[in-house]
C-alpha cells in the first residue's frame, strides 16, 4: 500500500536517462563495495527503494537523496507490483475513484515525488 499511496520512492520512478543517477540518489550504491555489487548483480536485484520520510534535505535534479535503502530481487519485485496493481483496482473500485493509478506513480518516464508540492504552496496551513 506504500508504493500505491507514494509514500515509497522506488528505482522505478527514475526517468531511464537517468539511470547513472541511482548512486546519487540512494547513496549506499555509491560506496558499495566492487564485490558486494557483484553479489547483488548475482541475486538479481531489480528494485530498490526507500520511504520518502528517509529523504534527505536536499535533492538532486528534482530526486529524492536517500542515506538509506532497501532492495529487492525479481521475483519479490514482481510479488510487490502485483500486490500494487490489486490495491489500485481495490482502491479504484471502492475505496476513492478520484484516486490516482499507482500506475502514474511508477513509470519510470515521469517524477511524480513532488506532484502535489504546487498544491502545498497554495495552502494556508
Amino acid at each position: 500500500m506504500d508504493i500505491a499511496s507514494g509514500s515509497v520512492f522506488t528505482s522505478g520512478q527514475v526517468r531511464e536517462t537517468s539511470q547513472d543517477m541511482l548512486g546519487l540518489i540512494f547513496m549506499p550504491l555509491i560506496f558499495m563495495s566492487d564485490e558486494r555489487r557483484k553479489e547483488l548483480t548475482k541475486a538479481k536485484i531489480v528494485m530498490i527503494y526507500e520511504y520518502i520520510r528517509e529523504a534527505g534535505q536536499r535533492s538532486i535534479n528534482g530526486y529524492p537523496i536517500f542515506m538509506s535503502c532497501h532492495m529487492l530481487d525479481k521475483t519479490d519485485a514482481a510479488r510487490v507490483w502485483e500486490l500494487v496493481r490489486e490495491f489500485d483496482a481495490t482502491a479504484k473500485a471502492f475505496l476513492d475513484p478520484s484516486m490516482k493509478s499507482s500506475k502514474d506513480r511508477i513509470d519510470p518516464n515521469q517524477t511524480v515525488l513532488f506532484q502535489n508540492q504546487e498544491e502545498d504552496k497554495n495552502s494556508k496551513y
